[in-house]
């Protein structure tokens, strides 16, 4: 079985939209690869992964209580399945 991965699933209007294509979109931290993805998608939730894309999220700058703080960097994979049926 492949190693766990943190994940979160990203919901919005667009992500809807891509819903009814068979595709879901994820965020990973930077170090994760396509592989590790797929591996983990398929043990885990037992759907065939038929396409992958990623992109490199560089994390914001943001300043709070008056301290400069960068967000962490992050990874988002499109995923085409072949069946969404366990994600719902």
């Amino acid at each position: 079985m492949s190693k766990e991965l943190k994940h979160k699933f990203v919901m919005t209007e667009k992500t809807t939209f891509l819903r009814e294509q068979n595709k879901i979109v994820l965020l990973t931290n930077r170090l994760s690869n396509q592989k590790d993805v797929v591996a983990f998608i398929e043990a885990k939730y037992e759907a065939k992964v038929l396409k992958i894309n990623s992109m490199n999220m560089n994390g914001k700058k943001r300043v709070r209580k008056g301290h400069r703080i960068t967000l962490p960097d992050r990874k988002k994979f499109y995923l085409t399945l072949d069946n969404l049926s366990k994600f719902e």
